[in-house]
C-alpha cells in the first residue's frame, strides 16, 4: 500500500477508487430495496448508471456534481434496519473491525458482490488484489493517529463503533 501510494499519481488512485466503489454499488442498491428505501434505491440506481456510463465505468464521478449523493448501505445495516442488534465488537485478522452483525452482513455482501461473483477468475483475482491494496492505501493517513493513541485497540474500536452508529 505504501509503494502503491508512492508510485501511483493521485488522480489515478482516485479514478481506481471510484471504479472499485462503483463496481460494488449494486450492493448499496439491493440493500436500499431490502430496507424499503425505494426513493433512495432509485436515486442510487441513477447514480450507478450515470457513473457507469458518463463516468466511464465509474472512473469518474459525474453523479456527485449532479447532486446524486453517495451511500454505503450494506447487509449489516439492513440487518440493523430489521432490528438485529450489533452484538459484540470483534477484530478480524486481515479484514479489520466488525461487529457480529456487520460480520454476518459481510458474508451476505459476498453473495452479491460483483467483484467476487465474476466468472473470469484471473480478472476477479486482479481486481480483488487492487481493491485490497487500494483499501489499505486509503487508510495510510490514519496510521500515525492510531499509533499515537494511548490504546490503539480502544481507539480503533471506538472510532469504528461511532462510525457505525452515525
Amino acid at each position: 500500500a505504501v509503494g502503491y501510494d508512492f508510485i501511483t499519481p493521485k488522480p489515478v488512485r482516485k479514478g481506481l477508487n471510484n471504479f472499485l466503489k462503483n463496481l460494488n454499488y449494486p450492493i448499496v442498491i439491493i440493500n436500499n430495496l431490502l430496507q424499503g428505501e425505494f426513493k433512495q434505491g432509485a436515486s442510487d440506481t441513477g447514480r450507478f448508471l450515470v457513473n457507469s456510463t458518463a463516468g466511464l465505468g465509474g472512473i469518474f464521478d459525474p453523479a456527485t456534481p449532479l447532486g446524486m449523493e453517495a451511500h454505503e448501505d450494506g447487509f449489516g445495516l439492513t440487518l440493523g434496519h430489521w432490528g438485529l442488534p450489533d452484538g459484540p465488537y470483534i477484530m478480524v485478522p486481515l479484514l479489520g473491525p466488525r461487529t457480529v452483525r456487520s460480520g454476518f452482513g459481510s458474508l451476505a455482501n459476498i453473495q452479491v458482490d460483483p467483484m467476487i461473483q465474476m466468472d473470469n477468475t484471473s480478472v476477479r483475482d486482479k481486481i480483488l488484489i487492487l481493491w485490497s491494496v487500494d483499501s489499505r492505501a486509503n487508510l495510510l493517513p490514519v496510521d500515525s493517529t492510531i499509533q499515537d493513541a494511548y490504546d490503539p485497540y480502544l481507539f480503533v474500536r471506538d472510532a469504528y463503533l461511532q462510525n457505525r452508529k452515525f
